[in-house]
């Protein structure tokens, strides 16, 4: 199904923790005003696995009061064209 579906705006604020090794995005996206997104990403070092980095970002979800319930697991553009998709029901 690839190809383009669309574009998404949005407006991002970059922190980062520690030495530098959890990059905390913080998301507004254009069609999306009334939520804010965070999305943590975390850069491996060469002796780290992948499931290492998803307890460090496990562990700072923990800290900053994030619940599992309000991970998304998908993207800004499927969130929009979930959300157009439902206007256009009603």
């Amino acid at each position: 199904m690839g190809g383009i579906h669309g574009q998404v705006d949005k407006h991002r604020i970059l922190f980062l923790t520690g030495q530098g090794q959890t990059r905390i995005h913080i998301d507004q996206v254009k069609g999306l005003e009334s939520e804010i997104f965070i999305e943590l990403e975390v850069m491996l070092r060469d002796d780290q696995t992948p499931e290492q980095g998803q307890l460090i970002a496990k562990d700072l979800c923990q800290k900053i009061g994030i619940k599992e319930n309000n991970h998304i697991k998908c993207a800004y553009m499927d969130l929009l064209l979930e959300k157009y998709s439902n206007e256009d029901n009603h």
